[in-house]
């Protein structure tokens, strides 16, 4: 079984009839940047995750510039989840557990393992919080929109703010948002 047949279908926690159409198509081109959002959208009536397994990344739409500005020069994005399905009690989000984050980590371990991705970045405080703790990483305050770039074995992974949700302060300027994310970018891609 691959990687990608075991994340679709993933037992590991419980949660799984949850689980929305997740994993977008696997990129054919060697240069790759994957995004990672905390957690799956709720599945929608009616919807079989087996029979569409491209996923509804709502993070795409905020970050379309950089998509398109990374595409131009020749990367492909990947987008995924740290959570690959939603935890739920009675019909509504709830937190996950640790042994949720763990097993659905060790998912997005092997994805990156897989794809070797120049850059991993994980949207918002969520992901990168998790992330980070898991890897033993220890973040830094951010310094306006000057993402840093943190190392970890020989992966590049970026926490990235979300502008809508006050991580950063700058909701009407996309633009100095977006140049954020492409300035970073270009720096990891330089290394």
């Amino acid at each position: 079984m691959t990687i990608w047949e075991r994340i679709a279908f993933c037992h590991n926690c419980g949660i799984r009839k949850y689980q929305p159409p997740l994993l977008d198509a696997l990129p054919t081109d060697s240069k790759v940047i994957m995004c990672v959002d905390f957690a799956a959208p709720k599945l929608q009536a009616g919807i079989d995750p087996e029979k569409n397994p491209l996923s509804c990344f709502p993070a795409k739409e905020i970050l379309s510039q950089p998509i398109k500005d990374m595409q131009k020069i020749g990367y492909a994005f990947y987008h995924t989840y740290l959570l690959k399905c939603t935890p739920m009690l009675n019909g509504a989000s709830r937190k996950p557990f640790k042994h949720e984050l763990q097993s659905c980590f060790s998912h997005l371990q092997e994805e990156i393992n897989t794809l070797q991705p120049q850059a991993v970045l994980l949207f918002g405080q969520n992901t990168y919080l998790v992330v980070f703790d898991i890897l033993g990483l220890t973040f830094q305050k951010w310094k306006g929109v000057y993402f840093d770039i943190y190392k970890y074995n020989g992966i590049n992974y970026i926490p990235i703010s979300r502008p809508m949700m006050g991580d950063i302060k700058h909701q009407n300027n996309y633009t100095i948002y977006w140049e954020g994310i492409n300035n970073v970018l270009m720096r990891c891609l330089e290394d």
